[in-house]
C-alpha cells in the first residue's frame, strides 16, 4: 500500500501535530508567553523526520510525537544561543528573542527549552542517550566556529586541516541533530542497532546538504552586497573549503571592515555551482540510504524528503 500524499503533504500534517503538542508542554512554563515567542515559527523539519522514521519503521505517529517535540525543543534552544552569538539582526522576519527580551533572559529561556527536551526524555534511556550526545555535538561545532576576524585562519589552521574543517564543522553544528531526529525514530519504533545506524546516516547527509544549502542562501545574498562581519565570518570556512586560496584575502577584508571588497571578491568567485555540486552528493547519499530502508507506505515520502527540504531552504534566496 501507498500513501496518497506528498511529502509536503506529509509534513504539513505532522507538523501541526507537533505544534499542537508543543503548546500542550508550553502552558507547563511559568513564564508560557516568552517559551510561545521562542517557538514561533519553526519549520518542525527535524521532528518531521523522527516521526516519518519511526512510521517507516512500523511504529504509530503517536508514539513518536513526544520525541519529536523534544527534538524542536533542542533545535530552537541551541538558535536562540546562536543568534546572539552571532548577532543576528531577525529570526523568520521577526526580531530574535535576545532583542525582543534581553540577552540574559533569552539565554535562560533557552536553556530552559534544553532542560525540559531532556525532561521529556529522561526515561527512555537510549533516546536520552541519543539527544545528549546531539546536544554535545551541536555545542561542539558552535565552539569550533572561528569567531575572529584578526586571527580568522589561524584559528581555522589549529582545528584541523582548513580545506576538510568546514565538513567537520557543519556536521558537528548542523547535521549531527538532523541525524540524531532521524536516529530518534528507530528508537521508538524499537529498531535493532543496524537500522538506527542507517537512520543515523540518512539524517547525516539531510543535515549536510541543508547546511550547505543554507550557506549557500548567505553567499547569494552577499554578493549581491547584503553582507555583515557576522556573515562573513560565518562564510570563511566554506571558502576555505571550495577556494582556499582566496582566504587569506577574504579575511583580510572582513578584519578591515571592507565588506564591498569583499561582497566583490565573492561574486567574481563564482562559487554557486560548487555548492551545488557538494550538496547534490550529500542528497544522492540520503536517497541512496532512504532505500536501503524497508519497503512500507513510508518509504516515498523518505525518498522525496531530502530534496524537499533543500528545496525549502533554498526558496529562501529566491
Amino acid at each position: 500500500m501507498q500513501l496518497r500524499l506528498s511529502f509536503e503533504e506529509y509534513w504539513k500534517r505532522i507538523k501541526k501535530l507537533i505544534d499542537e503538542k508543543l503548546e500542550e508542554e508550553i502552558e507547563r512554563f511559568r513564564f508560557s508567553s516568552c517559551v510561545r515567542c521562542a517557538l514561533r515559527g519553526g519549520k518542525r523539519f527535524r521532528g518531521t523526520l523522527t516521526v516519518l522514521v519511526a512510521q517507516s519503521l512500523g511504529a504509530e505517529a503517536e508514539e513518536a510525537i513526544p520525541h519529536a517535540v523534544a527534538v524542536e525543543l533542542i533545535h530552537q534552544g541551541t538558535l536562540i544561543h546562536d543568534d546572539f552569538l552571532d548577532s543576528h539582526e531577525s529570526r523568520r522576519g521577526e526580531p530574535p528573542l535576545y532583542r525582543l527580551l534581553d540577552p540574559r533572559r533569552a539565554f535562560l529561556i533557552a536553556d530552559m527549552l534544553l532542560a525540559y527536551a531532556q525532561s521529556i526524555l529522561a526515561d527512555k534511556r537510549d533516546g536520552y542517550r541519543v539527544m545528549a550526545k546531539a546536544i554535545l555535538e551541536t555545542c561542539r561545532g558552535a565552539y569550533s566556529e572561528p569567531l575572529n576576524p584578526l586571527r580568522l585562519l589561524q584559528d581555522v589552521k589549529a582545528l584541523g586541516d582548513p580545506k576538510h574543517f568546514y565538513t567537520k564543522l557543519i556536521r558537528l553544528k548542523t547535521a549531527e541533530l538532523f541525524g540524531a531526529a532521524s536516529k530518534l525514530g528507530a528508537v521508538v519504533a524499537k529498531a535493532h542497532s543496524w537500522s538506527r545506524k542507517r537512520a543515523y546516516d540518512y539524517g547525516i547527509h539531510i543535515g549536510m546538504a541543508y547546511q550547505l544549502a543554507d550557506d549557500l542562501v548567505d553567499y547569494r545574498l552577499a554578493c549581491e552586497g547584503q553582507i555583515n562581519v557576522p556573515t562573513a565570518l560565518k562564510l570563511v570556512p566554506v571558502v576555505c573549503f571550495l577556494r582556499p586560496k582566496l582566504a587569506p584575502k577574504f579575511t583580510y577584508y572582513i578584519a578591515r571592515r571592507k565588506m564591498d571588497q569583499a561582497s566583490n571578491l565573492l561574486a567574481d568567485a563564482n562559487l554557486a555551482n560548487d555548492f551545488e555540486r557538494h550538496m547534490n552528493v550529500e542528497l544522492e547519499l540520503a536517497r541512496q540510504g532512504a532505500t536501503k530502508f524497508p519497503d512500507s507506505p513510508y518509504k516515498p515520502l523518505l525518498l522525496e524528503a531530502p530534496d524537499y527540504l533543500i528545496s525549502r531552504m533554498l526558496s529562501q534566496a529566491a
